[in-house]
């Protein structure tokens, strides 16, 4: 009996956790049309063909529904991330450092979303264990992405002279310009005399890279 009851619990807990990403698919795509702050939590029962009551059970805000959308891109990035575990350190740096652009640039709505939140420079209104996975997800691609610059000190191909964590905050801030530029370019009128010399994700971050050598050190 108890295992039959073990079972269903189990069942009903499967079910739930799917019920809770068919939101969040729900909530992302509304997101991407509509943008955040346009979007109601209405829109979202209505793409997901869900009652209002069945929603308020899952996500209380539409800020609960962004901070899921986040978290669970955060979680792809970490796993992106610790994909990274062979070679040396450059390239897991490379390997990391391109996986994170190309998630954020497609699609492009993904990244003028993520922008438009940016640009608040506020912290989303949420309960504190929420917050408190956004932080610990944040930290963890951080530590990851740092400590694949460490190993690059260590083996010789990322140059030694410069603080590890600065220099991944450089790096990580290198990529986000990168990526703000090509949302830059879009804002001009077609033709656009700039966007010839756009230089690919990959190209600008072998440019970032390649000033982290170590023939750079001093």
């Amino acid at each position: 009996m108890m295992r039959a009851s073990v079972s269903v619990a189990a069942r009903r807990e499967r079910e739930r956790e799917a019920r809770r990403h068919h939101i969040l698919d729900a909530a992302q795509r509304v997101f991407y049309a509509r943008g955040f702050d346009l979007a109601t939590m209405d829109d979202v029962a209505l793409e997901a063909q869900l009652g209002k009551g069945t929603l308020y059970l899952y996500f209380r805000t539409k800020e609960d529904l962004l901070v899921g959308v986040a978290t669970r891109h955060q979680q792809e990035i970490i796993r992106r991330f610790e994909d990274h575990a062979a070679g040396t350190g450059i390239d897991r740096v490379r390997g990391m450092l391109l996986d994170y652009a190309n998630h954020m640039a497609h699609p492009q709505e993904h990244l003028k979303m993520a922008v438009a939140r940016w640009a608040q420079a506020t912290p989303l209104a949420n309960d504190a264990t929420s917050a408190s996975n956004m932080r610990e997800y944040a930290t963890r691609i951080f530590s990851l992405l740092r400590e694949a610059v460490e190993q690059g000190q260590s083996d010789g191909s990322v140059r030694a002279d410069l603080d590890p964590a600065r220099l991944t905050m450089h790096l990580w801030g290198g990529v986000n310009g990168a990526l703000l530029l090509r949302l830059k370019l879009d804002c001009v009128e077609p033709p656009n005399p700039l966007s010839s010399h756009l230089p690919t994700l990959e190209e600008s971050i072998a440019l970032l890279l390649d000033a982290v050598g170590p023939h750079l050190a001093q």
